[in-house]
């Protein structure tokens, strides 16, 4: 469910739950694959959308129309019935519920009204209308198409009164007035004078209005020579409340036919060719010449011949010289087995359905030629899958059409999700504008308008579990980052259990939204708070590793530093620098020199003197040291 603007998001998702709610309560999923059947089998099979007045019940109802009450206009050619003129369906009604239907009728009704016992049988349609149980078939003695009334039915049923009503629904075309506008919500709209909206924007300017031709749907309820009913249709979506989902279709006719349409001939032989072959299988032929088998025994010996355990008498030497010869039918069984095979071949390979669709054992031994057979029965079978998905897209607008129209006050309904889960949704809720002080609706269903849409995945099981196993592996090659964004779309080609809730929570950690929920605003509220997490974790991160980058590019100095010391004081300690030692020689010889040019010493004017600690010098005058 899809909105129209940004303003319809929340209504349409509640949409998108009373539309699941309306299916559930009308197991409409059942009455979809009675039309699938009838489709496949017969070419076209019907889908009624409608409105019902039981109190106890919704009021959109889903329902399955069998075909062979309906037939339409031969003219039409489109699927979706766009260019069909009428549509009619023919109903047997018991008279009492006819006439508490159209009591203004009640006596014209009571005069056509039939029994069983009054129909005719000779009338195909009388006849297919006609109770199984009523039945008897017998071509010598019930007229020319072998039918009589017959059972041990009771007579209530067979006396009780009823009549078929004919409903048809047919266009008309009508001269109407179009809006004309800037406002995409007016503009192309039929104009309505009983919309206030519509004759504001006229008269103010904002609109214009211009002449054109649209099409009316009616509806008319008859029997042969009178019209109990006739009315506009009451739906706004003006258009039929049946839908068709369509097989195969006569490219010169038009006219409808299924898959069995092609089966019918190669199984009509198939059956004969069984049947010619249990014939050959119990009877023999009998060849013999003239006298070989006495004439009085002849026809005793001839029966005598097709039992199993036959024992025959021929005349002495008719056997050596072979003028009796037995030939037994199982000889020419083979023959009729192998064209029984080939029809049945041909049941299956007309159709598309091939062995290989079916999981039976084939010709195709690799895997590679396995799935290039079942790929051919896909292809074979894909126009009615299409077909399919226009049958689910019209009759999903339809529904939606009418759960606007018919659904205006307020209700809570049980949605029914997945595994059990139960969900609470009140739909048209009123609540008071703080603003203004006026009346709104939560979930309103008739105000927003929204689309159906059917979603474009259309893979068969095999195509789909090959395109699963392609996208694991691209993602396996892919940087870590890019894996976890692509995951979620790798896991919704599977078939796992609990895919759905699978899904949910890898795009709940990567981030990723739901189709559909991309112009969410609470989505778009968690997206930029997740995305400002992320950016703050990110400027995080790179001061994290700006901070490191610059200790250890410290470090780093540091510990160069201390290496280019310690690798001088080594060269020092190792190998003197040149100009210290110069500096020690120059020093030595300007000692050597100065020792040279000195005078000689003079005679000490000390007295040697002799102490407790030893000899020394003492000058004149001076008294000698403690001891």
């Amino acid at each position: 469910m899809h909105p129209r603007g940004p303003e319809d998001n929340e209504s349409a998702q509640a949409k998108q739950q009373v539309v699941k709610y309306i299916d559930d309560v009308n197991q409409a999923g059942f009455e979809r694959s009675s039309a699938f059947a009838h489709a496949a089998k017969v070419g076209i099979g019907w889908l009624e959308e409608c409105i019902i007045q039981d109190p106890d019940s919704e009021p959109v109802c889903v329902r399955h129309e069998d075909w062979k009450v309906m037939w339409w206009d031969p003219f039409s050619r489109r699927n979706d019935l766009r260019d069909c003129r009428y549509i009619h369906r023919r109903k047997w009604v018991d008279l009492d519920y006819a006439q508490v239907m159209f009591p203004a009728h009640a006596d014209a009704l009571d005069g056509m009204a039939k029994s069983a016992t009054e129909l005719d049988l000779g009338d195909s349609d009388d006849l297919a209308d006609m109770p199984a149980l009523f039945l008897h078939r017998d071509l010598r003695s019930a007229g020319d198409n072998g039918y009589r009334l017959f059972g041990t039915s009771s007579i209530d049923q067979k006396y009780r009164r009823r009549l078929p009503l004919i409903e048809t629904w047919f266009k008309r075309p009508q001269n109407v007035q179009r809006i004309e506008s800037l406002d995409p919500d007016l503009n192309g709209r039929e104009f309505d004078r009983a919309d206030e909206t519509h004759v504001k924007a006229v008269s103010s300017g904002m609109a214009t209005l211009t002449d054109a031709v649209a099409e009316r749907i009616f509806y008319a309820i008859w029997v042969p020579k009178l019209l109990l009913a006739l009315a506009p249709s009451p739906y706004k979506h003006n258009r039929y409340p049946f839908t068709a989902i369509w097989c195969k279709r006569e490219d010169r006719t038009g006219l409808p036919y299924g898959y069995v349409r092609g089966m019918r001939d190669a199984q009509l032989d198939y059956n004969k060719r069984r049947s010619k072959a249990l014939f050959m299988l119990s009877v023999n032929r009998v060849i013999f010449e003239d006298g070989a088998i006495d004439k009085a025994d002849e026809d005793e010996i001839l029966d005598e011949a097709a039992r199993p355990d036959a024992r025959i008498r021929v005349a002495k030497g008719a056997l050596e010289h072979n003028r009796v010869k037995l030939e037994w039918g199982a000889e020419l069984v083979p023959g009729q087995v192998q064209l029984m095979q080939e029809a049945k071949d041909h049941i299956l390979e007309g159709s598309g359905v091939t062995r290989e669709n079916l999981g039976q054992d084939s010709s195709a031994i690799s895997g590679v030629a396995i799935q290039a057979k079942q790929q051919q029965g896909s292809v074979s079978t894909a126009e009615l899958f299409d077909n399919y998905r226009q049958f689910m897209q019209i009759s999903g607008q339809k529904q939606l059409s009418l759960v606007e129209q018919f659904m205006p006050l307020p209700k809570r309904l049980r949605i029914l999700g997945p595994r059990g889960k139960v969900d609470w949704l009140i739909v048209n809720e009123p609540y008071a504008d703080p603003e203004t002080g006026g009346i709104l609706f939560k979930n309103d269903l008739s105000k927003q308008a929204a689309d159906f849409i059917i979603d474009q995945q259309g893979y068969r099981e095999t195509v789909r579990m090959a395109m699963a196993q392609q996208m694991f592996e691209i993602i396996t090659k892919l940087p870590p980052d890019m894996q976890i964004q692509l995951l979620d779309i790798a896991f919704e080609l599977t078939d796992i259990p609990n895919r759905d809730e699978l899904v949910a929570r890898i795009r709940k950690i990567n981030g990723q939204p739901a189709p559909g929920q991309e112009e969410d605003p609470a989505h778009q509220e968690m997206a930029i708070e997740q995305a400002e997490r992320e950016r703050q974790a990110h400027d995080l991160d790179v001061q994290e590793r700006t901070a490191k980058i610059g200790k250890d590019l410290a470090t780093a100095a540091k510990l160069n530093a201390e290496a280019k010391r310690s690798s001088v004081q080594g060269k020092k300690d190792a190998h003197p620098l040149p100009h210290a030692v110069a500096r020690r020689r120059v020093r030595g010889s300007h000692r050597a020199a100065a020792a040279r040019t000195a005078p000689a010493p003079r005679p000490c004017a000390h007295h040697r003197a002799v102490g407790p600690a030893g000899s020394y010098h003492r000058a004149p005058g001076v008294s000698a040291p403690d001891t």
